[in-house]
C-alpha cells in the first residue's frame, strides 16, 4: 500500500530519539456529511486564515473524512464544497496540541451566499490527554505576572509559589524539578536543577498549553507536567505593539509580618514586537525585544546594610514563517537572553561581604520543516539548539587559606551560616563559577499518515530523534569555602580517636582542578496509532529511549559511565475515548502511561567517575589549629551499581469531559501516579558517609500522588471568559528533596541517602511530603464592558505546606533529620485575590492604546509560606537517646522553632500601557 512506503521513508530519516514532539501547532479534522447524515466522499475541503493565507486543500475519503495537520494556533476558515450539494463554511479556533473535530453539512441550496458560523467550543473526542490551553487574549485579560513563570499559576492543582525562593511548581506529584518547560517545542528547562530559567517576552506568547496526564508517545516523556508556550508569527498585515510596565517600590505595600529585614525594590519593563510580511502569502517575519531592570536599595538585615543590588535582563527574538505553496511549511526562530546581576546576595540577612556578580546568557534556536506529501500524510524535521553560559564571581576574593584560624571569627575565612543572625552568610561567597556552560542540540523527525481501514479511521505516526548535551564546569573556592561547627572528622584524616574527633570545625572547599566535561545523549523512536471506530477512539503507542551519560577527558576521549538501553526504556501508552452521548460532543476517557525520568542531564555531571570534587579540612574548636583533611565522599567520583535501572513513573487517569452550551466545557478526572526505581548516590559503606559513593536504587523509596480534579472553562465570547477548577490530592512517600529550604538540588545527587539522619528508610521520613496540598481552588474571570473598560479577577485558595520538626543530622550539620513523621504539621492555608482594571482607546484605524492596572494580593494576605523546622539547637546524637532528653538527645530548644521564615508577597500595584497596531 502507498501509505506503507511513506512510513518506511520516514523511518529511514529517523536519527533515533528525542524528548518531545509536542510543539508549535494544532489540527482540524472532521467529516463532511449530506442532509441524511451520511459521509460525503470526494468533497473539496479548504482551510485558510491570517496565518495560512494561501490556504490548504484536501479531498474527503470514502467515509467523508478530512484532516489538516500542523496548523499554527489561531483562527481559521474551513469550507467544504461539492458540485450539486452546495457549500458549508465554519470558523474554527485552533489551539496547540489539540485537534478540532468539525462537521460540515452540505445541503442543496440555490442561495449564492453562505453564512460563516463559528464552531462551538468542543472537547477533543480523539484524545485522552488532559490539556489546558490559554490564548493570548485570555492571558491578557487576567491579573497575572507577565512572564512564563506567572502563567504557571493557571495550572489546575499546582500551588502558587509567589514569595518563595525557588522557581517552578509541583504538578501531579512530581518534584519542582520534574516538569519540562518548552517554547515552540524547544526544551528550555535548566539542565542541572530542572528549573525554569528562560522568561519569555510576554508579547510573544500566542498560546500557553499544559499537559498533566495521558501524555502520548508522540509528546515524549516527563514525570511532572509538559508546559509549552507557542510564539506569535508574522502575517500579511503589519501588526505589533509596544508595552511598558512599572512597579516602583512605592506601589508595594509595607510588610506586615514583623520581619527584621528591609528592602526597597523598583522594577521597570519595556517590550515591543512587530510582525510583517516579507513576500505576501509566502514568507513572514516577526521580531521582538524586552528589557527588564530591577534595583534593590535600602537592603538591611541581620548584619546591617547591604549595597544596592541591580539586575538587568534582556530578550531579543526573531522568527521566520514560510508557507511555500500547499506542500511546505517552514518555521525558524532565534532568541537571545543576557542577564546580569551586580551586588547579588542569597539573603537579605547576609553580611555585606557576601555579595557577588553573575552573568548568564541563553540562546534558544530552532528550525522546523513540514512537508505535506498529500492531504493525508506529511513528514516533519526539526533542529533545536540551546546554549547557557553562567558565571559568578565573589566581589570579595579571599586568596589565602591560613593553616590556623580564629574559631570565634570563622566569617573572616570563608562562608559561615550564622544561626544567631537569622542564618545569614556572615562571611563571603563559598566559591566562584568561572565556567558553567551547557549546550543542547536536538534533531527530530516524524511522519504521519491518515487512512481508512474498513469502518475505522487511522492516524498513524512514527518518529525519532537524537539529543546531544554538553555540560562544562570550572569552579574555584573563595577562601576556606563553607564552615560548619560540631562536626566529626574521620579517624584516618585527623588521627584522632573517638570521642576526640567530634565537635570539630569543618571547612568544605574546592581546589583548582581541570574543567569537568560532561556529556549526555538521548535516542528515541516512537510508534503511535489513533484508531476511530464510530464513537470509540483508541490511541496506542510506545516510546523507546536510550540514554547514555559520559565524561570527556582532557584529550577528548569519551568515557560512557552510565547507559540505559532500549530494553530498559520501553514506555507504553494507551488512551481510550468513548463518546457516551449523555451530552452531545462529550467523552469518557481512560489513559495509562509509563514515563522514564531521565530528561534532565544532571547525571552527566553529578554522577561522573571523575568530578570537580570538594575537600574537607578540620580545625580544633578551641585553638583553631589545622588537624587534617580528606575528600568529601559524596562529591568525589561515583561508581555505578551493576544492573541499575532508570527511574520511572506509572500514571493513569479516568475522566469525563463535555461541552455545555456554546462556549463552556466541563471536565472531571481522577489521576494516580507512582514513582519507582528512584536512585541516588549512596555511601558504599553505610557506616562511613565520608567514604566512596555509588549510584544505586534506594530500597523502599516511594512517592505516590492521588488527585480528583473538577475543571470548568468558558472560552472568551460575548465579552467575557471564566474558569473554575478545584483539585483534592494527597502526596505521600518517603522521598522528598526538601526544596522549600530554597536550595537548588541535583536530581539523583542530593543529600538524601548520604548518611544517618537523611536516609529514606528512617521511619519518620514516610508521610505527607512537602508539596502535599490537599485543597487547591482557582477561580478567574474577565469581562469587557461595551465602552472599552475591562475587569478581571483571580481568586485562589491553597492548603499550606506540610512540614515536621527537624533536628541537625550527622551529614550536613543543618536541620534535615526528621524528628516526627513527615507532614505531621501544616502551615495555614492561603487565600489570595488579584484584580485587573484596563481601558482601551481607539486612536484611529487599527491603532489602540490599552492602559492597565493590576493589583496582586488585593487584601494583602501576607500568609507565612515557610517555617523554621529546627526544634533543637544541639548537634546530632547517634543511637536512641533517652526519652527524657527529647528526640535530639538534648533539652536545648530552638527559640525560633515554628516561626515563619518567609511570607507571601505584599500587595503590589502594576501600571502598564500597551500601544498596539
Amino acid at each position: 500500500m502507498r501509505f506503507i512506503s511513506r512510513i518506511l521513508l520516514s523511518l529511514s530519516l529517523v536519527v533515533a530519539a528525542a524528548a518531545a514532539w509536542a510543539g508549535e501547532t494544532g489540527s482540524i479534522s472532521g467529516t463532511v456529511k449530506d442532509s441524511n447524515g451520511l459521509g460525503v466522499p470526494g468533497a473539496t475541503v479548504r482551510v485558510s486564515g491570517a496565518l495560512l493565507p494561501g490556504g490548504r486543500q484536501a479531498v474527503t475519503s470514502s467515509a467523508g473524512a478530512y484532516n489538516f495537520q500542523r496548523l499554527q494556533p489561531g483562527t481559521y476558515r474551513v469550507e467544504a464544497e461539492l458540485a450539486g450539494l452546495g457549500k458549508a463554511v465554519k470558523q474554527v479556533s485552533v489551539l496547540v496540541d489539540e485537534d478540532n473535530q468539525v462537521t460540515l453539512s452540505l445541503v442543496k441550496s440555490t442561495a449564492t451566499e453562505v453564512t460563516v458560523t463559528a464552531e462551538a467550543v468542543s472537547v477533543d473526542l480523539k484524545s485522552s490527554e488532559v490539556v489546558n490551553n490559554f490564548t493570548d487574549t485570555e492571558i491578557k485579560a487576567l491579573p497575572l505576572a507577565r512572564t512564563y513563570q506567572g502563567l504557571l499559576q493557571l495550572i489546575p492543582g499546582a500551588a502558587d509559589t509567589t514569595g518563595l525562593t525557588y522557581v517552578g511548581v509541583s504538578v501531579a506529584g512530581g518534584t519542582l524539578q520534574d516538569n519540562k518547560y518548552m517554547v515552540d517545542g524547544v526544551n528550555i528547562t535548566n539542565p542541572g536543577y530542572g528549573a525554569l530559567v528562560v522568561q519569555t517576552n510576554e508579547l510573544d506568547i500566542s498560546d500557553f498549553s499544559v499537559k498533566r496526564t495521558g501524555i502520548s508517545a508522540e509528546s515524549g516523556r516527563t514525570i511532572g507536567a509538559l508546559v509549552n508556550a507557542v510564539t506569535k508569527s508574522g502575517t500579511n498585515e503589519l501588526h505589533g505593539g509596544v508595552r511598558f510596565e512599572a512597579l516602583p517600590d512605592s506601589f508595594i505595600a509595607a510588610p506586615s509580618t514583623g520581619l527584621t529585614v528591609t528592602q526597597k525594590v523598583d522594577r521597570y519593563t519595556g517590550s515591543g514586537n512587530f510582525g510583517f510580511p516579507i513576500f505576501k502569502d509566502v514568507l513572514f517575519g516577526y521580531v521582538s525585544a524586552r528589557y527588564f531592570s530591577q534595583t534593590a536599595s535600602g537592603q538591611s538585615g541581620a548584619f546591617g546594610t547591604q549595597p544596592d543590588t541591580q539586575q538587568k535582563n534582556q530578550d531579543y527574538f526573531g522568527k521566520l514563517t514560510g508557507n511555500f505553496g500547499t506542500s511546505l511549511l517552514l518555521n525558524a526562530s532565534l532568541r537571545a537572553l543576557p542577564t546580569k546581576q551586580t551586588n547579588a546576595f542569597d539573603s537579605l540577612n547576609d553580611a555585606p561581604t557576601a555579595g557577588y556578580d553573575s552573568d548568564v546568557t541563553n540562546y534558544v534556536g530552532n528550525a522546523t520543516a513540514s512537508y505535506f506529501l498529500s492531504s493525508n500524510s506529511f513528514l516533519e524535521a526539526k533542529y533545536i539548539h540551546l546554549t547557557e553560559t553562567d558565571t559568578s564571581q565573589a566581589q570579595n576574593v579571599l586568596t589565602a587559606q591560613p593553616t590556623t584560624i580564629d574559631p570565634a571569627h570563622l566569617a573572616n575565612y570563608g562562608k559561615f551560616v550564622d544561626s544567631t543572625h537569622a542564618n545569614g552568610n556572615a562571611g563571603f561567597p563559598e566559591f566562584a563559577n568561572t565556567g558553567d556552560d551547557f549546550k543542547r542540540d536536538e534533531i527530530k523527525v516524524t511522519a504521519n499518515q491518515y487512512f481508512d481501514l474498513g469502518s475505522t479511521q487511522h492516524q498513524l505516526k512514527v518518529g525519532g530523534g537524537y539529543e546531544n548535551d554538553a555540560y562544562d564546569l570550572v569552579r574555584q573556592t573563595n577562601g576556606w569555602g563553607l564552615f560548619a561547627t560540631g562536626t566529626t572528622c574521620p579517624v584516618a584524616a585527623c588521627g584522632l580517636a573517638p570521642p576526640a574527633n567530634t565537635g570539630l570545625i569543618r571547612a568544605r572547599f574546592y581546589t583548582l582542578q581541570p574543567e569537568q566535561f560532561s556529556k549526555g545523549r538521548t535516542y528515541s523512536v516512537f510508534l503511535q496509532d489513533t484508531v476511530t471506530w464510530g464513537r470509540l477512539s483508541a490511541t496506542a503507542g510506545v516510546l523507546f529511549n536510550e540514554d547514555d551519560f559520559a565524561q570527556v577527558a582532557q584529550d577528548g576521549t569519551r568515557f560512557n559511565f552510565m547507559t540505559f538501553g532500549w530494553g530498559d526504556e520501553i514506555q507504553p501508552r494507551l488512551g481510550l475515548v468513548y463518546n457516551t452521548e449523555l451530552v452531545k460532543g462529550d467523552k469518557v476517557y481512560f489513559n495509562f502511561g509509563r514515563y522514564i525520568g531521565l530528561d534532565q542531564k544532571s547525571n552527566a555531571r553529578a554522577n561522573a567517575p571523575f568530578r570537580i570534587r570538594q575537600d574537607e579540612a578540620y580545625f580544633d574548636p578551641t585553638t583553631g589549629a589545622f588537624l587534617g583533611q580528606n575528600v568529601r565522599g559524596s562529591s568525589a567520583g561515583k561508581r555505578i551499581a551493576t544492573g541499575l535501572k532508570p527511574p520511572y513513573s506509572d500514571d493513569f487517569a479516568l475522566g469525563y469531559a463535555a461541552p455545555v452550551g456554546k462556549d463552556v466545557t466541563v471536565e472531571a478526572y481522577y489521576q494516580y501516579r507512582s514513582q519507582h526505581d528512584i536512585f541516588e548516590d549512596l555511601p558504599i559503606d553505610p557506616n562511613n558517609f565520608n567514604g566512596s559513593f555509588q549510584v544505586n536504587k534506594i530500597p523502599g523509596a516511594s512517592r505516590t500522588y492521588r488527585a480528583i480534579t473538577l475543571d470548568v472553562n468558558k472560552r472568551f465570547s460575548n465579552r467575557w471568559m471564566g474558569s473554575l477548577n478545584y483539585t483534592y490530592s494527597r502526596l505521600r512517600g518517603n522521598f522528598d528533596l526538601d526544596q522549600t529550604n530554597g536550595t537548588s538540588l541535583f536530581n539523583t545527587s542530593s543529600i538524601i541517602e548520604d548518611g544517618p539522619g537523611v536516609n529514606s528508610a528512617e521511619p519518620n521520613r514516610y508521610g505527607y511530603l512537602t508539596q502535599d496540598r490537599p485543597h487547591i481552588l482557582k477561580l478567574f474571570a474577565s469581562y469587557e464592558l461595551p465602552f472599552g473598560l475591562s475587569v478581571g479577577g483571580y481568586y485562589r485558595y491553597q492548603s499550606g505546606l506540610a512540614w515536621q520538626a527537624q533536628g541537625v543530622d550527622a551529614v550536613s550539620g543543618i536541620a534535615l533529620r526528621y524528628l516526627e513523621p513527615a507532614g505531621s504539621r501544616r502551615l495555614p492555608g492561603w487565600s489570595n485575590f488579584d484584580f485587573l482594571l484596563a481601558y482601551g482607546f481607539k486612536l484611529g484605524g487599527d491603532i489602540g492604546l490599552r492602559l492597565e492596572a493590576r493589583v496582586l494580593d488585593v487584601f494583602d494576605t501576607q500568609t507565612g509560606l515557610t517555617v523554621n523546622k529546627q526544634q533543637y539547637l544541639d548537634a546530632y546524637v547517634n543511637g536512641v537517646p533517652p526519652s527524657t532528653l527529647g528526640p535530639q538527645g538534648t533539652t536545648k530548644l530552638n527559640p525560633s522553632f515554628g516561626t515563619f521564615t518567609s511570607y507571601a508577597q505584599p500587595r503590589r500595584l502594576f501600571l502598564s500601557g500597551i500601544l498596539e497596531f
